[in-house]
């Protein structure tokens, strides 16, 4: 069963606005992404994902610019601005700037996932989209752009990466990423990551508020309380599968290791939930591979994304899930 996403409204907002402001119709607009141009103005609105994906293909190709999402982050207005990025406005540090968004961007989109972690010296901030039916590479480009552009915007400083990584193949538009991270750029990288010197991190912000970050942070804290209830644990082990298989780290051995269960209690859960870890595992790579496919990637790159052994391997398994191969479902 897909999952039912739903997306707030302020990302779709300003694509929204940007194509209604360059002449598209609302007509239109609704036709081809199922979204009101008149709704999106509500704040509390929320539109399913899969309708928030349409809306970042269509608005890509009327405005015949692939690299929209970073051409968008690039010129964002600062006050168009979500949850997350309101607690990154009010943080004191680049550092706690940073662990804001990261630990606060689900508010906006339960689609994707921002971790954070520590090396000697250095700082990683990796973006996944746990559910396989909703990859998208514009919500990746998107999210890290505007990362970058909200920390230079805070700082009044021209900040710069000590490297990012993305996981998709390298566009046709490449140039545009190192204009705008300035620092340098990988493709198809086992994992989407924003590497940040420790040294950087420290910079202080111009807007620092502490009494309205305490009110935030208590706001989304108990309603994150009252959605970790409702976690199945076959949505862990999706989101374990989705940001694993480039790396070629999915069994059911190290799964059940990276959640923290024995392998025995991960059988018993998914038993109770009424699947197993194989069916998920087909499922994971079915919805990723159709995912991917409409995004134009090749049977050699998905092979690798979905962490197969080989091409051939991929079309194998692609043909006994669809009865066709990748190139007939893509026609």
């Amino acid at each position: 069963m897909k999952e039912r996403l739903m997306f707030t409204s302020g990302e779709t907002r300003l694509l929204v606005k940007l194509l209604t402001d360059s002449g598209i119709s609302a007509q239109d607009l609704k036709a081809a992404t199922h979204i009101n141009a008149n709704d999106v103005e509500d704040p509390d609105l929320t539109v399913p994902i899969d309708n928030h994906i349409s809306l970042w293909q269509y608005a890509a190709k009327v405005m015949d610019d692939p690299a929209l999402a970073l051409h968008l982050a690039e010129n964002l207005d600062r006050m168009g601005i979500g949850f997350a990025k309101r607690m990154v406005l009010h943080s004191a540090t680049l550092k706690e700037a940073l662990k804001h968004w990261q630990q606060y961007s689900w508010m906006s989109c339960p689609a994707k996932t921002i971790r954070w972690k520590e090396e000697e010296s250095q700082c990683v901030i990796t973006f996944s989209q746990p559910s396989p039916s909703h990859q998208s590479i514009h919500m990746v480009e998107y999210s890290f752009a505007s990362a970058m552009v909200y920390s230079r915007s805070l700082s009044g400083l021209d900040l710069r990466p000590k490297k990012v990584c993305f996981m998709h193949p390298e566009p046709v538009y490449s140039k545009e990423y190192k204009k705008i991270f300035q620092s340098k750029v990988l493709f198809s990288q086992s994992e989407n990551a924003l590497f940040f010197s420790k040294k950087m991190l420290k910079l202080a912000l111009k807007t620092p508020d502490s009494y309205m970050l305490s009110v935030l942070k208590q706001f989304a804290d108990t309603h994150k309380a009252r959605l970790d209830r409702n976690e199945t644990m076959r949505d862990r082990v999706i989101e374990h599968m989705v940001s694993n298989f480039p790396k070629g780290e999915v069994d059911i051995v190290n799964t059940a290791q990276a959640l923290y269960v024995s392998r025995s209690t991960l059988q018993r859960k998914l038993r109770q939930e009424g699947t197993s870890f194989m069916e998920i595992r087909d499922y994971t790579r079915k919805e990723l591979a159709v995912s991917y496919l409409k995004q134009a990637f090749s049977a050699a790159e998905i092979a690798y994304l979905l962490g197969f052994s080989a091409p051939s391997a991929f079309q194998h398994s692609f043909k006994r899930w669809f009865g066709a191969s990748p190139g007939e479902m893509r026609k």
